[in-house]
């Protein structure tokens, strides 16, 4: 299971900016950590995104080709 990042918009700039991947074919592209699922820390974050999400105190954004 995916851990949800908690992330403000200055993050998510910043990492398309400045986090890349390079394809096989030679292209670089943005990419995204993925978030660490450890265990009740993992839950805990969890739960902590989807509250704020429920609550309004947050929104939740999907990411283009995911899975």
């Amino acid at each position: 299971m995916k851990t949800p990042n908690i992330l403000t918009v200055e993050n998510v700039l910043r990492a398309a900016r400045e986090v890349q991947c390079q394809l096989p074919d030679g292209r670089y592209v943005p990419a995204r950590s993925e978030g660490w699922g450890g265990g009740l820390y993992g839950l805990r974050i969890s739960l902590k995104a989807a509250w704020m999400v429920f609550t309004g105190r947050a929104d939740a954004l999907v990411w283009e080709q995911q899975s």
